[in-house]
């Protein structure tokens, strides 16, 4: 199970689904480029570059078929991963990442405030990626001291992290997402959002899972963009009940 998370998070968001889905699968959690402990982002860095710099984070580990899970950015990266490795690719939970419509079909709307984001982090630097940290999350999560102790884990690593990397990978995110990405996917797909994400609209997750049509769609409700930090306990029960429906994942013996 691999999970790749979203701006300008690192790894560590996923530290409730590493610990609960260790125990039936090998997890693997990457840093995107310039984030945690990955090297700086090269200029010209691309979506279908990144989908293929996890593939490759994956076959260190294991050779066999993955479950790929991705958040906001992570999950576009993820959509392009199973379009790359159709066969490797046995299931997609996509979060906080709606469809980024090709501008040929203008009755499609498109979500990407990117350059936005991306001015913001070259202008205000660390304090701008503060801001954007506490984004992710719901006005009540981001004012509770688990809320500011997640920020506080993050801003700790700042010395570690790149704020050109983290505007590259956002600038990497503005031209819309080719008409093959959700064309090509083909292993089922579980879309999850939270119902107070303030960066991404349940309109625009809705056009994504209507666009794809293997997908099924779960909105956890008093939940912010990083909806499976805020209420891992939904999340992880959504992800469970959708593997298991697939089976990817038999609980029955485990206690669960």
């Amino acid at each position: 199970m691999l999970f790749v998370h979203p701006m300008p998070n690192d790894r560590s968001c996923w530290a409730y689904q590493v610990a609960h889905f260790s125990s039936w699968f090998r997890t693997i959690t990457v840093d995107l480029p310039g984030l945690g402990n990955s090297p700086p982002a090269e200029p010209g860095v691309s979506m279908a570059g990144l989908a293929d710099a996890c593939w490759d984070a994956v076959d260190q580990v294991s050779g066999e078929p993955a479950i790929l899970v991705g958040l906001s950015i992570g999950s576009t990266i993820v959509k392009y991963m199973a379009c790359i490795r159709p066969e490797r690719a046995l299931a997609l939970i996509l979060t906080g990442g709606p469809f980024y419509a090709d501008p040929a079909r203008p009755h499609i709307p498109i979500e990407k405030p990117f350059a936005y984001f991306a001015d913001a982090l070259e202008r205000s630097g660390p304090d701008g990626r503060r801001a954007l940290l506490l984004e992710n999350f719901s006005p009540a999560f981001a004012e509770s001291p688990l809320g500011r102790y997640f920020v506080s884990l993050i801003m700790e690593r700042s010395e570690s992290s790149d704020i050109a990397s983290m505007v590259r990978l956002i600038r990497a995110l503005i031209p819309a997402d080719p008409g093959w990405l959700h064309r090509d996917i083909s292993c089922p797909v579980l879309i999850v959002m939270g119902g107070s994400d303030k960066a991404r609209s349940q309109q625009g997750h809705r056009v994504m899972h209507a666009n794809l049509p293997s997908s099924e769609l779960q909105v956890i409700e008093n939940a912010g963009h990083c909806c499976n930090m805020e209420r891992p306990w939904e999340y992880d029960r959504h992800v469970i009940q959708f593997l298991t429906r697939h089976g990817l994942l038999d609980i029955s013996h485990s206690g669960e």
